[in-house]
């Protein structure tokens, strides 16, 4: 979700204060998902949603388009309706 510069940093979601921390965040770009460190973000101190500003969100874009990944990692992918839980 996305968070103008301009607000009070309320969160929308419960009304609690938010406050900008740097967070490691899961972006999809087409079928790939990646992880990008130290993204800055509004997060709520009551309800934990984290709010990303416009302009991180299309730096977010460039980075994964563009810069090379500091590292890769490998991840098992799970589908839920196909687990006995």
């Amino acid at each position: 979700m996305t968070m103008n510069t301009q607000q009070n940093h309320i969160c929308p979601e419960c009304a609690g204060r938010t406050e900008q921390q740097n967070i490691t965040h899961e972006h999809m770009h087409g079928d790939t998902i990646y992880l990008v460190q130290n993204v800055p973000a509004w997060v709520c101190v009551q309800c934990g949603e984290r709010y990303l500003e416009a302009n991180v969100i299309a730096a977010l874009e460039n980075i994964v388009q563009q810069a090379t990944p500091v590292k890769k990692i490998e991840t098992s992918v799970y589908d839920f309706a196909h687990t006995d839980s």
